[in-house]
């Protein structure tokens, strides 16, 4: 009977253990994991007519926290003084597989943005500057570019 039971304990545990893949476990009290240069991409930028808004996506299985260190800079100009990026403030979370939405704006547009009921509770607003026709995007994490996106509009 004892044999038995140790079995069918062996047999329950490995067949949890195959079930688990270890990109799904958070931290070892399951608190997100920092991002690092390799874990996000800009997914997607574009306008909808009321708002503009920059997709970062989280590739891993698992939610990342941002440090103080992640910077979405627009067109490259003016980075250094930071007049023209937009700091993602630290602690921000990312779900597994999923995405952080951004939606800069410039101050002369303040109350249309803040206004707009159909942008997402989940977005994070700032005033920093505002996707153009012909423009770029980039993502730095503690001064090293990650990824950037540029585009051409007729």
């Amino acid at each position: 009977m004892v044999r038995k039971l140790r079995f069918l304990i062996l047999i329950i545990t490995l067949s949890f253990l195959m079930s688990c893949s270890t990109g799904s476990f958070l931290g070892s009290g399951g608190e997100p994991v920092l991002a690092d240069n390799q874990m996000l991409t800009i997914n997607e930028i574009t306008s909808t007519g009321s708002y503009e808004f920059i997709e970062i996506y989280n590739r891993m299985d698992y939610t990342v926290v941002l440090d103080q260190g992640w910077i979405l800079d627009d067109n490259g100009q003016d980075y250094q003084d930071g007049s023209r990026s937009l700091k993602i403030p630290e602690g921000t979370l990312i779900p597994a597989k999923g995405f952080l939405l951004i939606c800069p704006f410039e101050e002369k547009n303040i109350n249309t943005v803040l206004n707009n009921a159909n942008i997402p509770e989940t977005a994070l607003l700032d005033i920093s500057f505002s996707i153009n026709n012909n423009d770029s995007i980039s993502l730095y994490h503690n001064l090293q570019l990650v990824d950037s996106i540029a585009w051409v509009s007729d």
